[in-house]
């Protein structure tokens, strides 16, 4: 057997996240990386690593709070087009499209040109090969990105992605408390539980995917002031303190709902805002995610009758 020898791992996390984009607007999205692991057997087990280990490994060093990826906002130094100003453990970010005074750990900063999603992946490897070696000191990363979902009930050539941001105040989620952050996420429309879809339902499908693509969703509850143009959200965790977010309307796309901005809602307020195209294609139900591996589903036959 060679000296060194390598194992891949798929499956281990979905990283969302939000980005400052380069003309200062903010972005959801998300990515479903792949990873090899290189080194030399060991004379034990006589494998690499223990699959497991490693896997759980990985993904916590992409959750950890303070220097991790997944959950955060962006800021891509020679990418991002906004300024920040450092207050201690909270960061304030200005940019042509918003004003965000968030804590600290809300944010990941690193040097990157492009939002790219070999970029991004080589971001990941140079992260994790600095900080793996505490836990497992022979081992080398490689990472293979990937937008691929996790797709138990439809084919990924029938979904219609789109990207969101939001934040959700009540979350027990560390990560999800955070007010900007999002996903790239898709939406499936299902006619009698089948996949293949008429062009009707297809057409409907990419026209809600295209009207939720780079939407802000906000709780009234959380919004403080609104005018023609400029709308003004903040909320205080228990967890994590006080988080602020001002968007100008001519930037961003925002949709202030009465409900929070969970999946669940999220995929009601779908239902409710084309109930009658809905009914007029066919679909009979609906799949709406969040991020790459997780989302909402509803039932239309009840719905629809109502």
């Amino acid at each position: 057997m060679p000296k060194q020898v390598s194992i891949f791992l798929n499956g281990v996390t979905i990283v969302d996240h939000a980005y400052i984009d380069d003309r200062g607007n903010i972005r959801g999205g998300s990515f479903n990386p792949g990873f090899v692991v290189t080194g030399e057997v060991d004379s034990t087990e006589k494998v690499v690593v223990d699959f497991s280990t490693v896997k759980k490994t990985i993904k916590r060093l992409l959750d950890e709070r303070e220097t991790g990826f997944d959950h955060k906002l962006w800021i891509l130094e020679g990418y991002s087009q906004c300024d920040k100003e450092f207050d201690r453990d909270r960061i304030k970010i200005n940019s042509p499209g918003l004003r965000l005074d968030i804590p600290r750990n809300a944010v990941k900063i690193f040097k990157k040109k492009q939002y790219l999603l070999a970029e991004i992946g080589r971001s990941f490897e140079d992260y994790l090969n600095q900080k793996i070696k505490a836990y497992h000191p022979s081992i080398k990363v490689s990472c293979y990105n990937s937008i691929e979902p996790y797709s138990l009930i439809m084919k990924p050539e029938l979904l219609s992605y789109f990207t969101y941001c939001h934040g959700l105040k009540n979350s027990t989620s560390w990560g999800c408390q955070n007010n900007s952050h999002g996903h790239l996420s898709f939406i499936s429309l299902l006619n009698n539980g089948k996949e293949s879809k008429n062009s009707r339902l297809l057409n409907l499908q990419r026209e809600i995917s295209k009207e939720l693509d780079r939407t802000i969703f906000l709780w009234k509850e959380n919004v403080t002031s609104r005018n023609n143009e400029i709308v003004k959200m903040e909320y205080a965790t228990r967890e994590r303190g006080y988080f602020f977010a001002e968007y100008k309307t001519e930037h961003n796309k925002l949709a202030i709902l009465d409900t929070e901005t969970t999946i669940e809602f999220l995929t009601e307020y779908v239902c409710e805002k084309w109930n009658k195209e809905l009914e007029y294609v066919g679909a009979n139900a609906i799949a709406l995610s969040e991020g790459l591996a997780k989302g909402g589903y509803a039932n239309l036959n009840d719905k629809l009758q109502h």
